[in-house]
């Protein structure tokens, strides 16, 4: 894998969620909810971030159903202010992994997501 800044983004309807991972990929940090997507661009670049890592919410089955056409929409809105190369991780399991954690578990679903991309990079 190649040592490099990657964001993890958990796409919502009206949030998103960021974590950023350092450059040796150890350590991934939540980074915050976004609103907007001017804020979220921002805070990218803030982090020198050099890909991003977007969770891909297929269905149960593995097909891709239409929460996946919303997330493709949103990349495509947020690549008009970045230019970042893009990976998409199974995102299935991520916000059922902080669902009990009541306001924050949009940028812990951004982490599940990058942890998991980070994981399936190196085995």
């Amino acid at each position: 894998m190649n040592k490099q800044i990657y964001a993890g983004i958990d796409f919502g309807g009206k949030r998103t969620g960021l974590a950023v991972c350092d450059e040796s990929c150890a350590f991934v940090i939540p980074c915050g909810v976004f609103g907007d997507y001017d804020a979220l661009a921002a805070k990218i670049r803030e982090k020198k971030v050099k890909a991003l890592v977007i969770g891909w919410p297929l269905r149960l089955d593995g097909s891709k159903g239409l929460q996946c056409e919303e997330v493709e929409k949103m990349q495509k809105k947020l690549l008009k202010l970045i230019d970042l190369p893009c990976f998409f991780q199974d995102e299935r399991f991520s916000s059922k992994a902080y669902s009990n954690i009541s306001g924050v578990n949009d940028d812990l679903s951004a982490k599940w997501i990058l942890e998991a991309f980070i994981n399936s990079q190196v085995n």
